[in-house]
């Protein structure tokens, strides 16, 4: 009842931060990217501030992957993304 009433309350948009097209910096800033090789792996390496935090991405080619294996392919995600 508590939680309904406070959701119901007009909500004052003044103390939400803004952002307005002066505030954007009009000049790119260019990332380097530095592209290369692991084995026969084309890989990209972009070093961002990211407090630590490594994200990964990667593509897999599946035509080489036999049809009987392909059904585990969404564990196989599961596992890697873990």
């Amino acid at each position: 009842l508590e939680l309904q009433k406070r959701q119901s309350a007009p909500q004052n948009v003044d103390v939400l931060p803004t952002l307005s097209i002066s505030d954007i910096d009009r000049k790119v800033v260019r990332v380097p990217i530095i592209q290369g090789h692991t084995g026969n792996t084309y890989v990209q390496l972009c070093e961002q501030p990211t407090n630590g935090i490594t994200y990964f991405r990667c593509l897999l080619n599946t035509f080489d992957l036999p049809n009987e294996l392909k059904p585990y392919l969404p564990l196989f995600v599961n596992i890697l993304t873990k």
